[in-house]
């Protein structure tokens, strides 16, 4: 939490490069989680998929 006030105080540009870098850290860690769980992940995908299409489907009904 300290250097992220650091961060805050020193200028909007630097925060802006240390959220970049939080996230980078962040889909890093996701990518090893994901390795361990992938095949659920790929189901997870393919659900959100058929979600959108139905969606769609519907705005085109409309």
């Amino acid at each position: 939490m300290v250097h992220w006030r650091v961060a805050f105080e020193s200028g909007s540009e630097d925060h802006n490069l240390w959220l970049s870098q939080k996230r980078y850290e962040y889909t890093q860690s996701q990518h090893q989680h994901q390795r361990q769980q992938q095949h659920q992940h790929q189901r997870q995908q393919q659900q959100q998929q058929q979600q959108q299409q139905q969606q769609q489907h519907q705005r085109q009904q409309r």
